[in-house]
């Protein structure tokens, strides 16, 4: 299984199988979302080896939208007056950098990034995460504790570790803030969202009452954000 013009494509010998163009595999992000695309070949892969019909596999990817209904936290993408919101578990530097593969294809004005780090990390994986996130380029950094994922470390500890990486990248002091939780982050980050910005919500934890708040900022509902 292989991308190929475009194509996801299944191939047997010589016997190529066109299967379904990438970018209408909702999933993929009108193609953007690589590392989407190599799990659906793998799923294709597998499937065809036991027996699945090509028109199956074309209708099973193109039916998957990897929305927060299906898949929640898992690279769930908000919409709302011009404001992309892209929700994702990414926790390390590699898949941060697929991710942000993804989101430049979005070619937003401003992108704000919201993330934090267990305790039972080593520094110098928390110092590469921090690395890929500033490879986005955000104009602001939201830097979250989590609590309950101290894993030995003092209450805040992480934080102030990341706000430290951060200016190691250049980041200047004021375009980074701190928060206790997930929540208190993407709170901010909704309230100063504008039209042509994309926020990346790295949210480990409180996926649900992230999920919750992101809904009802894209229904509509600000309420306490102003």
């Amino acid at each position: 299984a292989y991308l190929a013009d475009g194509w996801l494509v299944l191939a047997s010998g010589d016997a190529e199988r066109k299967i379904v163009p990438a970018g209408d595999v909702p999933i993929t992000f009108g193609g953007a979302a690589r590392y989407y695309i190599r799990n659906a070949l793998g799923a294709m892969a597998l499937c065809s080896v036991l027996g699945v019909a090509d028109e199956a596999l074309a209708a099973g990817l193109v039916a998957f939208s990897g929305d927060a209904d299906v898949n929640p936290g898992r690279g769930n993408l908000f919409e709302r007056e011009g404001i992309k919101i892209f929700v994702d578990f990414a926790h390390n530097e590699h898949g941060v950098k697929a991710v942000n593969d993804t989101l430049r294809a979005f070619n937003a004005g401003r992108y704000i990034v919201l993330f934090g780090q267990a305790g039972d990390r080593k520094d110098e994986e928390i110092a590469g995460l921090v690395r890929a996130v500033c490879e986005l380029g955000p104009s602001h950094l939201l830097v979250c504790d989590l609590p309950g994922y101290e894993r030995g470390r003092e209450s805040g500890a992480v934080s102030k570790l990341i706000a430290e990486f951060a200016a190691d990248e250049g980041v200047p002091k004021n375009a980074v803030s701190m928060f206790i939780s997930p929540v208190e982050g993407v709170e901010q980050a909704l309230r100063e969202a504008r039209d042509g910005d994309c926020l990346l919500l790295l949210a480990l934890t409180q996926r649900d009452e992230v999920l919750a708040m992101i809904r009802s900022f894209v229904a509509g509902d600000v309420e306490g954000l102003e």
